[in-house]
């Protein structure tokens, strides 16, 4: 049976767009230079390309002296120690380039910042803002375009999911700042939609080359996406596997060498364009890389650094760095000259850790000194749990036959739940693996799948004959967050 088609109203996806654009650039210029989250690390990174194209190294961060310390008077200029934590700028720089992340954003910052060669840093940094904002509003529209795939004939799902992208303060608040987060979150949405699009439409030649291609573009861009190159690889294992049931054996030797295909061009292409941005100094992504612990101003892990000195690691070893890296409270020796340590976390830290990745989801601005009133996150909390418990009855009503969905939507439904909960295990390792909390805008390279899950979940807790209303409701009680926000939190505490 044919699904039912809906026809695509551009005019409403032009209005979406320019709204999500306006908003963006209304939070852009409205918070005041380098207060979100990194800024000053970022921009000098995008800076630095400039100078020398190419990875930045850590040498090169730290002996860039003029920029570092022109970026330190404009933090003294701007009042950042006193919007941060109300306190005196110290005598000595404190932020230098953040190094260590792959180049992609910081390649297009850079294209951004070019013409204006010489301008004043607040003009270069809102310029890199408004880039970030135009990333952010095409992630709201993959948004979109993932709820009409799986929801072609529920508009009310599709635009309330879209409206949560659009309307989440958080959302805004890091997609109008200087930070890779921002394209991390659009290549991390775009890997959503393109396994959703292969899941529900089926393999083709084209489908998975973009795929690849994209999955290249998560390795040039940040670590967060690996939980995304982990619903790729997923997605078209199974999908292939499908489509090769019942086929003779020429077919299935062509289907394996198809998959081959797409891991290699995925790999090879993130892997060659490092190398050739590197100019062939360093192997900057490899499987025999090893976790360099680099002694400095500040202790830092260089994840793309090769240390000639130490043979590749055996699987186990890696495994065991990995998991106690960066831990204080116990160390333990895991080759000579290498030592790592462990932190456990006793179940109220990580209460206490998860309260305040759930806070940075919904809203903790600034540096994460910008926070909601309890009561807002008291009621976010609540909504959140009934999204939940409409979630169990959903999925219970989905195993009883009582709402019966076509096979397409349910493959595409359990794409967005692999995504979320994939992004939410690599989150949680990482908090128990550093033993640290860890900002909920970490969630947002999934933020399509929560969207979507949270939206599903607020109309199945009510009876179906208030759905529609419902899909208002959400809207309507996000843009009075959103207004709430801005206009008693962020306004007041920087502008008095």
């Amino acid at each position: 049976m044919a699904r039912p088609r809906v026809p695509r109203v551009r005019g409403t996806t032009v209005a979406l767009a320019g709204f999500a654009l306006l908003r963006g650039l209304l939070y852009a210029l409205i918070v005041p230079p380098w207060q979100a989250p990194d800024e000053p690390q970022h921009l000098q990174h995008a800076l630095l390309m400039l100078e020398s194209p190419g990875q930045i190294t850590r040498e090169e961060a730290y002996g860039s002296q003029d920029l570092i310390e022109g970026v330190h008077r404009s933090l003294v200029t701007q009042q950042f120690w006193f919007f941060r934590a109300h306190d005196i700028p110290p005598s000595e720089p404190q932020y230098v380039a953040a190094f260590s992340h792959p180049p992609l954003y910081y390649v297009l910052a850079a294209l951004v910042i070019a013409p204006l060669r010489g301008a004043d840093l607040c003009v270069q940094l809102y310029a890199v803002r408004i880039l970030s904002v135009f990333l952010t509003t095409v992630a709201v529209l993959v948004t979109l375009c993932i709820g009409r795939r799986i929801f072609p004939d529920k508009p009310e799902v599709t635009y309330a999911a879209t409206a949560v992208a659009l309307l989440l303060p958080m959302h805004t608040f890091v997609g109008a700042s200087v930070n890779n987060d921002v394209l991390a979150e659009l290549i991390g949405s775009l890997i959503v939609f393109l396994s959703v699009d292969l899941t529900v439409r089926g393999p083709s030649l084209r489908r998975l080359l973009t795929l690849a291609l994209v999955n290249a573009l998560a390795l040039l861009t940040k670590r967060t996406l690996f939980f995304a190159m982990v619903l790729s690889i997923i997605v078209c294992g199974w999908v292939l596997f499908r489509w090769m049931r019942g086929l003779d054996r020429r077919q299935i030797l062509s289907g394996l060498l198809l998959l081959l295909t797409f891991f290699a061009i995925a790999h090879d292409t993130g892997i060659g364009l490092l190398r050739l941005i590197n100019g062939e100094m360093q192997k900057p992504f490899s499987f025999h890389a090893w976790m360099v612990a680099r002694e400095g101003p500040y202790r830092v892990f260089l994840p793309y650094a090769v240390d000639e000195q130490l043979p590749p690691p055996t699987l186990a070893e890696r495994a065991v760095f990995w998991v106690t890296r960066q831990m204080d409270r116990w160390t333990a020796p895991v080759r000579p000259g290498l030592t790592v340590s462990r932190r456990s976390l006793s179940v109220w830290d990580m209460v206490a850790y998860l309260g305040i990745t759930f806070a940075g989801f919904w809203g903790n601005f600034g540096w994460l000194n910008v926070p909601l009133s309890v009561r807002w996150y008291l009621l976010l909390l609540l909504a959140t749990a009934a999204s939940l418990a409409g979630l169990v009855r959903l999925g219970v009503l989905l195993a009883c036959g009582r709402v019966r969905w076509d096979r397409e939507r349910r493959k595409g439904l359990a794409v967005v739940v692999g995504a979320a909960a994939l992004c939410s295990v690599q989150l949680l390792g990482t908090m128990i693996a550093r033993g640290q909390p860890q900002q909920g805008r970490y969630l947002f390279p999934a933020l399509p799948a929560f969207a979507i899950l949270l939206v599903l979940g607020w109309l199945y807790v009510v009876p179906s004959r208030w759905r529609k209303e419902v899909s208002w409701l959400i809207s309507i009680g996000l843009a009075l967050l959103d207004t709430v926000v801005l206009v008693y939190t962020i306004i007041p505490f920087y502008y008095g």
